[in-house]
């Protein structure tokens, strides 16, 4: 079995992930509003994209992600909330 991998039958997916801008944590989309980076994943699976936050006060923050295919046809995104005690 050969490692190559035919462009073809593994097509690479460019994907958008912004990573929101929420007040009172610190992070790469501080006074930006959002982060963009671009990542290129295979067709049916998924990977990780980390991202450093540090909350700067307690109590709740709400964090979002939101990811979208290059040509925005395919979008997806969670909002989840970090308890800092």
């Amino acid at each position: 079995m050969s490692a190559y991998m035919d462009p073809e039958e593994h097509p690479l997916n460019s994907v958008r992930v912004e990573f929101m801008e929420t007040e009172d944590v610190c992070s790469s989309a501080s006074k930006k509003g959002k982060y963009s980076t671009i990542v290129n994943i295979d067709k049916d699976s998924s990977i990780s994209v980390p991202y450093v936050i540090i909350p700067m006060t307690l109590g709740n923050h709400m964090i979002e992600v939101k990811a979208s295919t290059y040509d925005s046809v395919h979008t997806d995104g969670v909002r989840k909330t970090l308890k800092v005690v």
